[in-house]
């Protein structure tokens, strides 16, 4: 048990209860580097739910980047969290004034009040950007789609080709835990290209691309083994 891995787990901000109880039950297995290697069933009775609970669980968690996930061929897999890895938190709701009181006569204009997060557009892409911020105090601004144009659909505000060309050719996690040359994915940049759902930021051609050859050198791994 890792009192550093628990400590990180408790903390993070997390509305999934199963993803959040299965985080914390691999916490509870991990040495001080973060790994473990539970079993599914394991983790299901620590969590009480059942394993096809548990399973969709990691999944999800993976998807987060919170953890990644190393298949062992006739053991349990490997488990690595991510330790410095954090989520935004609830944003407390903001401090208004009363207005001054006007007299009978006077029009009184009602106070401007920001907007609390859940009135917020959740989704960035319905438009414009949204704000977040993280539990050491840092602003991030993730911008979302622009709006539709008068004769066509809306356009995505995404980065260059080239720089998720290079994203993608430095993450390999197809190599053993440990590798330098593995590299990680950030959560900011979405969903993994490995990951079972599509992240539509990245242009289609280089994400078929990299599928192409994480199936390609998958393969050669498991020959080799």
């Amino acid at each position: 048990m890792s009192v550093r891995a628990l400590t990180w787990s408790f903390n993070l901000f997390l509305r999934d209860m199963a993803a959040k109880g299965v985080l914390n039950a691999l916490a509870d297995h991990a040495d001080e580097g973060g790994r473990c290697w539970p079993s599914v069933a394991r983790l299901a009775l620590c969590t009480g739910c059942d394993e096809k609970t548990a399973r969709r669980a990691l999944g999800r968690l993976v998807d987060m980047g919170l953890i990644e996930r190393e298949a062992r061929a006739g053991k349990s897999d490997v488990f690595l969290l991510r330790l410095d890895v954090s989520l935004p938190q609830n944003e407390p709701l903001p401090e208004t004034t009363p207005p001054e009181t006007a007299t009978p006569n006077e029009a009184q204009t009602p106070p401007t009040v920001p907007a609390h997060p859940s009135q917020r557009d959740p989704d960035p892409s319905h438009g414009g950007s949204r704000t977040i911020m993280n539990r050491q105090g840092t602003v991030i601004t993730r911008a979302g789609r622009a709006s539709a144009g008068p004769n066509g659909p809306p356009r995505s505000r995404l980065p260059d080709s080239a720089k998720w060309a290079e994203r993608l050719d430095s993450y390999r996690p197809w190599l053993p835990f440990g590798d330098p040359m593995r590299g990680r994915w950030q959560p900011t940049w979405g969903l993994n290209p490995d990951s079972a759902g599509v992240n539509p930021l990245i242009p289609k051609d280089l994400l078929k691309a990299w599928r192409a050859k994480h199936e390609t050198e998958t393969a050669k791994l498991r020959s080799a083994a």
